[in-house]
C-alpha cells in the first residue's frame, strides 16, 4: 500500500533540514571547493605543490609560474565589463500593452536607478571574475530589514513620564525603584526602528550550498547561504539576543573548507574567543527549500534559517522565490556547474612552466657552468668565493676544470609557440584580435585581420550572452518582484536628473528584453551604421519637415542618445538633447505661433512702411498747419469781437442811447463751438476708422 503523505513535526523538521544542508555542506567542502581552491591558486600563480600538482618545485632549480590563467581572465574581463556597464542600460521591461508602455519605461528607469545605487559595478565585477576563474560567480538580490536600535538610560522618572516613553515606541528593559525616591525609577530604554533596504552582494563560492543532484537553482531542492555572523548583526536583523547568544563560539564547518582557508591565510582560533559577546561568530544558514510540510503531497518552497552547527531553526515561513543568481561563462548542461578558464588552461600553465623552467635552468648552467676541482689541491672557501675577479690559488695546475654546458633552451620556442596557439584556440583571445601583435598585423591582410578580431568577438559576446542571460536578466524581474512587494505606496525619486512620482502599484509583471549590443557586429560598425541612419533622418526632416510620416524629433533624439551610449556617454545625454517630451511641447508652441501668425493681417513691408511714414509726417504737418490756421483765426476772431464791442461803445457815448450786444455776441460764440464740435467729431471719425494706406494720427 502507497504511503500518504503527512504534515511534518518540528523534530521532523528539523531532523530533514539539518540532514539536507549537512549533504549539501559535504558536497561543496569535499568535491566542489577543492576544485575552486586550486582554479584561484592557478590565477594567483600559487606553487603547484600547493595544489599537489605537478611540476612540483624542487630546491635549487627554477620555480617560476606561468600565469596563464591570470591573463586570461584580465584579457577577458575588461571587455565584458565594458559590454554591460558602457550603456545606461543592460534591460529594460517590455508594456504587455498600449496601457503598459509608461509603466514599463518607469519600471526600467526604477531598476536601473537601484543597481547605481546598489553598487552594480563591483558586485558584477566580482561575480564575473569568479565566473572566469572558478566557473560560477552568485548573486544575491534580496529586501533585507534592519532595525536601528537606540537605548537611552534616564533617572528620576516616575509611571507618567515612562507611559509618554512608551508612547514613542520604546520598550522598558530594565526598571529599578530609587530608594529614596518612592514612585521613582531608573529606567534602561530601547526603541527598535525598522529599515527596509534591497540589498545586493557577490557571494563567496563556498558560502553557497545546493543539492549534489541539482541541475538548476529553479529545480535543486536546497538553495543556502551559509556565513559566520555577529551575534550582533543577528541581532539587527530581528532575532533575540538570548536566542543566538547560546550558539556563540566555535563552528568547524568553514574551517574545513579549502576556499575559505586560502582566503582567510591569518585565521586564528583565537578570533573566535572575543571577550565581548556580541563579537562572537555564529554559523547562520539561509536555505530556500522545497519541502512538503504541510503534507498535501506538493512541496512549497519555504525559507527555513538555522543557527550553529546543529542547525537549530529560527525561522520557517513561505516564500515565492529565492534570492540567488548564478551566472556562468561556459554553462555545462544538464548540470548547475560551469566551464572556467581553469579548466581550459590548467594543462597549458603546467606545461609551459615546465618548460620555462628547464629553459631557465639550461640557460643557468651555461652562463654559471658547474666546477670540478682537486679537493687536495685548491681551499674550498677560496673557491666559494664568487666576488668577480677573485682569484683562486691552486696547488696544482689542472686542478680546477670548468664543466661547460651549453644552453639548449633555444629548442624549445617552437612548443611555447605551439602552446599560445593552443591557448588562443581554446580562449579565442590572441594578440591580433587584441589589435597588440605589430608583426602580425604588417604582414597579414585587413580582411585577414577582421576576420580574426571578430571571431575573438564572437567568442566574448557568447560568453557576455550567458552571463546576461543567467545574471541581468533574472535580477530585473528579481529586482522588480521586490518593489512590487515592499514599495507600498507612491514616492519621489530623482530619474533621469528629474524628481518624478514613480508608483509600483501601476507597474504590472513585465517581461525582460536584453538591450545590451551582442551580435550586433563591432563597435565601429554599429557607429557607422548609426551615423548612416542619422544622416537619413536629418534628410527627410529637412525635406519633409518634422512632421513627416516616417521620422519625428523622438526617432531622430533615439539614434542620437544611441550613438552617446555606444561611446560611453549615455548618463551625460541629458546635458547635450533636451528629451523627446520637452521637444514635443517645444514644437506644439512652435506651431501654436505659426498659427497665431496666419490668423493675423499681413504685416507691411519695409517700402510700404516707409511709405505710411511719410504719409504720417504729412498728415502731422497738415495737422499743425490747420491748428495755426484755427489759432490765427481765433485772434482774429477775438481781434473783431473786440473791435466790435469798442465800436459799440463809442455809440452808445454818441448818442446817449444804450445798445444791447449780447445776441451778437451769442451768436458769434455760437458759431465757434459749434465749429469746435464738427472738428472733434470728425477727428474720432478718422481715428476709428483711418483711410486705406494710412496709420492713425
Amino acid at each position: 500500500m502507497a504511503e500518504s503523505p503527512t504534515p511534518m513535526t518540528a523534530e521532523d523538521l528539523k531532523a530533514w533540514i539539518a540532514g539536507t544542508i549537512q549533504d549539501s555542506v559535504d558536497h561543496i567542502d569535499d568535491e566542489v571547493s577543492p576544485v575552486r581552491a586550486s582554479a584561484f591558486r592557478y590565477y594567483l600563480g600559487a606553487p603547484f605543490s600547493d595544489s599537489g600538482d605537478s611540476p612540483a618545485e624542487e630546491d635549487g632549480r627554477s620555480q617560476v609560474v606561468s600565469r596563464e590563467v591570470h591573463d586570461a581572465v584580465h584579457s577577458m574581463l575588461p571587455s565584458l565589463m565594458r559590454v554591460f556597464f558602457s550603456h545606461d542600460k543592460s534591460c529594460e521591461f517590455i508594456p504587455r500593452g498600449p496601457e503598459d508602455v509608461a509603466g514599463a519605461a518607469q519600471a526600467t528607469e526604477l531598476v536601473s536607478w537601484y543597481l547605481e545605487q546598489s553598487n552594480a559595478y563591483s558586485v558584477f565585477a566580482d561575480a564575473i571574475k569568479d565566473c572566469l576563474i572558478k566557473g560560477e560567480g552568485i548573486i544575491k538580490c534580496w529586501h533585507e530589514t534592519q532595525y536601528d536600535i537606540q537605548t537611552r538610560e534616564l533617572q528620576g522618572l516616575d509611571e507618567l513620564q515612562i507611559g509618554l516613553f512608551v508612547q514613542e515606541g520604546y520598550e522598558v528593559t530594565q526598571s529599578e525603584e530609587l530608594e529614596d525616591a518612592p514612585g521613582l525609577y531608573s529606567v534602561v530604554l530601547t526603541r527598535r526602528t525598522p529599515r527596509g533596504k534591497i540589498r545586493l552582494e557577490c557571494l563567496p563560492p563556498e558560502e553557497f550550498l545546493i543539492n549534489r543532484t541539482a541541475t538548476s537553482l529553479d529545480d535543486a531542492k536546497i538553495v543556502a547561504h551559509r556565513q559566520l555572523l555577529r551575534v550582533g548583526d543577528l541581532v539587527e536583523l530581528g532575532y533575540p539576543y538570548e536566542t543566538i547568544i547560546q550558539y556563540k563560539g566555535y563552528e568547524d564547518d568553514f574551517r574545513s573548507n579549502e576556499e575559505w582557508n586560502l582566503r582567510h591565510p591569518n585565521w586564528r582560533e583565537e578570533d573566535d574567543t572575543d571577550s565581548d559577546p556580541s563579537n562572537r561568530l555564529v554559523q547562520y544558514v539561509e536555505s530556500f527549500v522545497r519541502v512538503d510540510a504541510d503534507g498535501d503531497g506538493v512541496p512549497e518552497l519555504r525559507r527555513i534559517c538555522t543557527i550553529g552547527q546543529a542547525h537549530e531553526i529560527i525561522m520557517n515561513e513561505p516564500v515565492d522565490s529565492h534570492p540567488f543568481l548564478l551566472i556562468r561563462k561556459d554553462p555545462l548542461q544538464h548540470t548547475w556547474r560551469g566551464m572556467s578558464l581553469y579548466d581550459e588552461l590548467a594543462d597549458i600553465q603546467r606545461i609551459k612552466s615546465a618548460v620555462m623552467r628547464n629553459m631557465l635552468d639550461s640557460l643557468s648552467l651555461s652562463t654559471r657552468p658547474r666546477i670540478s676541482y682537486l679537493e687536495s689541491a685548491v681551499d674550498w672557501e677560496d673557491l666559494a668565493n664568487d666576488e668577480v675577479g677573485a682569484l683562486i690559488p691552486m696547488r696544482q695546475a689542472g686542478a680546477i676544470q670548468m664543466l661547460e654546458m651549453p644552453f639548449v633552451g633555444a629548442a624549445a620556442f617552437p612548443l611555447l609557440q605551439y602552446l599560445d596557439q593552443v591557448k588562443e584556440t581554446r580562449t579565442g583571445i590572441s594578440k591580433a584580435s587584441q589589435g597588440l601583435d605589430a608583426e602580425h598585423l604588417q604582414s597579414t591582410t585587413a580582411i585577414g585581420i577582421s576576420a580574426s578580431q571578430k571571431a575573438a568577438q564572437a567568442r566574448l559576446e557568447l560568453i557576455a550572452r550567458n552571463i546576461a542571460e543567467s545574471g541581468f536578466k533574472p535580477l530585473y524581474k528579481r529586482l522588480l518582484q521586490l518593489t512590487l512587494l515592499h514599495m507600498d505606496q507612491p514616492t519621489v525619486m530623482r530619474l533621469r536628473g528629474e524628481f518624478v512620482q514613480v508608483d509600483p502599484q501601476s507597474f504590472a509583471d513585465y517581461d525582460v528584453l536584453i538591450t545590451l549590443p551582442l551580435g550586433r557586429g563591432s563597435e565601429e560598425e554599429r557607429r557607422q551604421a548609426l551615423l548612416g541612419l542619422l544622416e537619413k533622418q536629418e534628410m527627410l526632416i529637412a525635406q519633409y519637415g518634422m512632421m513627416n510620416p516616417i521620422v519625428g524629433p523622438e526617432q531622430y533624439y533615439q539614434t542620437l542618445q544611441r550613438l552617446f551610449a555606444d561611446q560611453g556617454l549615455g548618463a551625460e545625454a541629458g546635458s547635450y538633447l533636451r528629451p523627446p517630451q520637452q521637444m514635443q511641447a517645444l514644437l506644439q508652441q512652435q506651431m501654436q505661433q505659426v498659427m497665431q501668425q496666419q490668423n493675423e493681417p499681413p504685416k507691411p513691408s519695409p517700402e510700404e512702411m516707409l511709405a505710411q511714414a511719410e504719409i504720417q509726417r504729412k498728415q502731422i504737418e497738415v495737422a499743425q498747419r490747420a491748428e495755426e490756421m484755427k489759432r490765427e483765426d481765433d485772434r482774429k476772431r477775438d481781434e473783431m469781437e473786440a473791435e466790435l464791442f469798442l465800436k459799440l461803445k463809442e455809440l452808445s457815448f454818441k448818442y446817449q442811447q444804450p445798445i444791447d450786444a449780447s445776441p451778437l455776441l451769442d451768436a458769434l460764440t455760437r458759431n465757434r463751438e459749434l465749429e469746435r464740435v464738427d472738428q472733434v467729431r470728425q477727428q474720432q471719425l478718422y481715428e476709428q476708422q483711418p483711410p486705406q494706406g494710412q496709420m492713425p494720427v
